[in-house]
């Protein structure tokens, strides 16, 4: 995986080789992939989500914890 950090709350990455990926962290919905899933739609795919993991550290293992606490309960 590739990124390049835009702006402190944008970056640009590429994702399997070929998935070019634009993650914005302050909003999510201009957040956007080429893949044939969010191309040109406004839907996160996995993409996007492992872009985020990667770019905000600890956000993955957060993210766990969470679901299986809610998992749990």
């Amino acid at each position: 995986m590739q990124i390049k950090k835009i702006s402190d709350i944008e970056f640009k990455g590429v994702v399997s080789g070929t998935k070019e990926v634009y993650l914005n962290l302050k909003n999510a919905r201009k957040s956007a992939c080429n893949c044939p899933l969010a191309n040109g739609k406004m839907i996160m795919c996995k993409h996007i989500v492992a872009t985020y993991f990667k770019v905000v550290p600890g956000s993955a293992k957060d993210f766990e914890d969470e679901q299986n606490s809610s998992y749990h309960a």
